[in-house]
């Protein structure tokens, strides 16, 4: 615990990730991050304390303010890989809140091509009489 506080502190005295506002994603995580079951409690917490910051660097709605904000973007962009604790808890949750992919489960079934053996059913209609 004394570990994160100080990891915590080493940020905000850094200027990086800068916001005063907690970060809860109630239509994903309506029990928090730390009881989802998807993030540790280090993570939970990153994200929590700095979350803000890390979507408005994502949506580029704030420019960055330092060399660690900037890596950051360019995570975020896809051009650098994730490297820190902070990059790693953003790519996870958004990996995790994106949109999940549809897959059908029907189609149609394929057509065999130089089947000699499909006969047609249309010649063997019989007309009734009455």
């Amino acid at each position: 615990m004394l570990c994160i506080v100080l990891e915590e502190m080493k940020l905000v005295m850094s200027g990086s990730f800068a916001t005063n506002r907690r970060f809860y994603d109630d239509k994903h995580f309506p029990r928090g991050f730390s009881r989802s079951g998807v993030f540790t409690i280090k993570e939970a917490q990153v994200l929590e304390s700095f979350g803000h910051a890390f979507k408005e660097l994502d949506e580029q709605i704030r420019q960055p303010n330092d060399v660690v904000e900037q890596h950051f973007v360019a995570v975020c962009r896809g051009e650098q890989t994730a490297e820190s604790l902070e990059e790693k808890t953003w790519l996870k949750f958004k990996q995790r809140t994106g949109r999940r992919r549809f897959h059908a489960l029907v189609g149609s079934p394929k057509v065999i091509a130089g089947n000699d053996d499909y006969v047609s059913n249309d010649d063997d209609d019989v007309a009734l009489e009455d």
